[in-house]
């Protein structure tokens, strides 16, 4: 359906990637992953049609459909939750309207004065009723209700203004549009993002069974293994192709390894033995000939290329905190909410020095607003929400990134504020992916993931001992 043949694309001195070629067809389900600031967002946006490559071209039928999930949207949505998912419906969503019309049109009561055109109207009404319900149409409106679940909604939550909504909310409405519209192809940049666990569960159910051609980009490892049958890695500068999930992905990658560095050691070995030739008869009158010969063999040798194996491990030690009391934060019996209206009631529970701990749960249940009466941010209703003592905290929640000075440069945005004590600041960085002169590019250059990447450094930096992590 979709052709990508010989992309490349580079952003200022940095070249992305060169030679990319790959096709999107029905059936086929690609899971797009690598590194942060590789160019798996720009790829897509070529892809999809929001920029032009460098070099290389785009092929697709005229009469395809595409639908695209990027990772930050443009809210342009002034309808309600039901209505703006019943509007990616294409097709049917103009016969509905073209159905609304000829429904109020006929029943005007002037429109029964003139008898021939009430009947063209009656007769166009019943060619486009036929027409819906052939298409299912009567049945749209239950099926965008059932995505809408599987995506958390409540039935209730249909008639809701989408303004109403928070981002996180409002990227599952656009997704569930998406779903309903059925195109051709669908491109979904992180659709898991704003997911909860039982959601995700459902989407991959959904995508698992998608009968187009689907390209998604994913950090989990289980999301792909549930959905992809491809796998295509950006790196080295290119595009590489495999077959299978995540785990199969894995397997074949360490495959592939092993066979470059077993060839080019052997090719290693081979020159070494033509150059002990060169180098021993160098000088000898009766070897010129085969020595020359050599020699411009070993210029014209296309040496092989090892891929490093370098996969982002953060080598870090977090800084010495201040010992704080055995229990760092209690609740007793504590409600908090906004205004009101409680959301969560009757918690109860200690978290002490030195113990990690995992709090999940649906959205809407009140993860945040627990981690905001945590931090101080809310103030319990009922019951109690005590630190204990000495406790300093630092905080990373899930849109910290966009905060970062974008005309400043990765080192100046890390640094502001901290005293780096003994340790160096670079050495840091390279930790966390941005070695030597990588920290001196400016953030409006960087990734999105690359800038996570630095804003969540810039949390662990800090000597304190609670750190609250929101979604790292």
């Amino acid at each position: 359906m979709l052709t990508a043949s010989g992309l490349a694309r580079s952003y200022g001195p940095r070249d992305l990637f060169a030679d990319v070629t790959l096709q999107l067809s029905a059936g086929r389900r690609i899971a797009l992953v690598g590194g942060n600031g590789t160019g798996k967002t720009s790829l897509i946006e070529i892809l999809v049609g929001d920029a032009e490559p460098d070099r290389g071209s785009i092929t697709k039928p005229k009469d395809m459909t595409l639908g695209y999930l990027p990772q930050d949207l443009v809210d342009t949505a002034t309808g309600s939750v039901l209505e703006e998912v019943l509007a990616g419906a294409g097709e049917m969503a103009d016969l509905t309207e073209e159905l609304h019309r000829l429904e109020a049109a006929i029943s005007d009561p002037d429109a029964a004065t003139d008898a021939d055109a009430y009947d063209t109207l009656l007769t166009q009404y019943g060619q486009v009723q036929s027409q819906y319900e052939s298409m299912g149409g009567y049945a749209l409106e239950a099926d965008a209700r059932k995505v809408l679940a599987g995506l958390g909604f409540k039935d209730t939550d249909g008639d809701r203004p989408v303004r109403e909504l928070s981002g996180g909310w409002r990227m599952r409405v656009a997704l569930a549009r998406l779903l309903l519209a059925k195109p051709d192809v669908l491109i979904l940049d992180e659709p898991t993002n704003h997911l909860d666990v039982d959601s995700v569960a459902w989407l991959e159910q959904q995508l698992a069974a998608w009968p187009g051609a689907l390209l998604f980009v994913s950090h989990d490892r289980d999301f792909i293994d549930a959905v992809a049958d491809r796998v295509i890695e950006l790196a080295e500068g290119t595009a590489l192709e495999y077959v299978g999930g995540f785990a199969e992905f894995v397997v074949q990658r360490e495959e592939r390894l092993q066979r470059i560095e077993a060839a080019a050691a052997r090719q290693a070995r081979e020159i070494a033995k033509v150059e002990q030739f060169i180098d021993r008869f160098r000088y000898k009158a009766t070897k010129a000939r085969q020595v020359q010969s050599r020699i411009k063999t070993i210029e014209k040798l296309e040496q092989i290329k090892v891929p490093e194996r370098k996969e982002l491990v953060a080598k870090f030690a977090f800084p010495e905190p201040p010992r704080s009391s055995r229990v760092i934060a209690e609740f007793n019996d504590a409600t908090v909410g906004y205004g009101d209206i409680p959301v969560v009631s009757g918690v109860s529970l200690a978290v002490e020095r030195g113990q990690v701990v995992a709090l999940v749960g649906p959205n809407g249940a009140g993860k945040t607003t627990l981690l905001k009466l945590i931090l101080g941010e809310l103030e319990a209703s009922a019951g109690t929400a005590e630190l204990g003592n000495n406790v300093k905290i630092a905080t990373f929640h899930q849109h910290q990134a966009d905060e970062l000075d974008l005309d400043k440069t990765v080192v100046a945005a890390f640094s502001g504020g901290i005293d780096p004590g003994k340790r160096n600041l670079r050495t840091v960085l390279g930790s966390f992916g941005f070695p030597g002169d990588a920290a001196d590019r400016m953030v409006r250059d960087l990734s999105g993931g690359e800038r996570t990447r630095l804003a969540l450094a810039r949390t662990m930096i800090e000597p304190v001992n609670l750190l609250v992590l929101d979604e790292p």
